[in-house]
């Protein structure tokens, strides 16, 4: 199907949204230490790297302060993203199940909507889409009753929703969850350059794949400028990056701009290459 090509890379970009620190941690503890190395290769796209501190961060974080606190709840959030990164889906959806056991526990709204928008993009990949339905519903539900229909904070399960929907080639259903997402983070001072920029990498796609090939390849443009500027030297490091670029080949290709398609094309998978070697699944997973 079309609609396969959309979801041929990873959607989620590593932020430094997770400190692990108890209430009387003090600076440069073993803790601190870890968690900031494990932020710094993520952000690096050194995903495998970032996963092995991870691992070393929950068995610490175990120990010191049990397996029913946040800070814990961080740790397998974290492992979720870098396991989906890597493209072990399985393997992500349990850590992020029990992460969110404990965030629904707690009742982190904004932190089970994270989790959530993950645990959901790795049940789809696995083409477990009901399930994906269900996680993403039930976050938006959570989302919209603590923060409103149209905070930033819900954007992220909008994206989730309109991937679904893009999925089974619902893309005016798509088109308004991206929309909706797009301009509730347009709208914030608190959306991270890499959300926005996925975000308008998702609605430009969408809007290749209605045919409105000016619309989507000026979002799609613009998603590649915002991370160049954001990330500079490094933006081959970003895994979004990589996705974009093969989105706007995918455009070209059907616009019928073959010489275009192959040079963005090309580009991705130069991108991917450095971001997560020749044996990922997505390297290479154009058209």
């Amino acid at each position: 199907m079309q609609c396969a090509r959309a979801i041929a890379v990873i959607v989620f970009a590593i932020a430094a949204s997770f400190v692990c620190q108890s209430a009387s941690a003090q600076r440069g503890n073993a803790i601190d230490t870890l968690a900031a190395q494990m932020n710094e290769a993520g952000q690096t796209g050194r995903q495998a790297e970032a996963l092995a501190l991870s691992q070393k961060l929950e068995a610490l974080v175990r120990r010191q302060q049990g397996t029913s606190n946040m800070n814990y709840a961080g740790v397998l959030h974290n492992q979720g993203m870098f396991l989906y990164n890597l493209g072990r889906y399985q393997e992500a959806i349990d850590k992020l199940n029990a992460a969110l056991a404990i965030k629904l526990r707690n009742n982190d709204a904004a932190s089970t909507l994270r989790s959530s928008n993950i645990l959901s993009a790795s049940l789809a990949r696995l083409e477990r889409r009901a399930e994906a339905s269900a996680v993403a519903e039930r976050a938006l539900a959570i989302g919209t009753q603590a923060f409103g229909p149209d905070d930033v904070r819900v954007s992220g399960v909008l994206s989730a929703l309109g991937d679904l929907a893009r999925d089974q080639e619902n893309y005016k259903d798509a088109e308004r969850y991206f929309e909706r997402a797009l301009t509730a983070q347009q709208n914030s001072p608190k959306a991270a350059p890499f959300e926005v920029a996925s975000t308008m990498d998702s609605l430009g796609d969408v809007y290749g794949l209605e045919g409105r090939f000016d619309d989507g390849e000026r979002l799609l443009n613009q998603s590649l400028k915002l991370m160049e500027q954001t990330y500079g030297p490094s933006v081959q490091g970003q895994v979004n990056y990589q996705k974009t670029l093969n989105d706007l080949g995918n455009l070209y290709k059907d616009a019928g701009r073959f010489p275009e398609a192959e040079a963005a094309f090309g580009r991705s998978l130069a991108a991917g290459r450095a971001t997560l070697g020749e044996d990922h699944p997505n390297v290479g997973d154009h058209g």
